[in-house]
């Protein structure tokens, strides 16, 4: 369940950058601020959960 909410989380930040790189529209500031701290939280929950299943051995 927690890695589904980290990968959630990433979807904005990834929506924001490739609508940009395909030239659909522009972002701002305060867009990239908020995907881009929701990324950063998701990622981060998303290593550790990953580290966690590998060190403990759960699937």
């Amino acid at each position: 369940m927690l890695i589904i909410l980290a990968i959630l989380m990433l979807i904005p930040t990834f929506v924001d950058g490739f609508t940009q790189f395909v030239g659909s529209r522009k972002s701002n500031n305060i867009l990239r601020l908020f995907s881009g701290l929701m990324g950063g939280v998701g990622l981060g929950i998303l290593i550790k959960a990953v580290k966690w299943i590998i060190l403990t051995g759960v699937h």
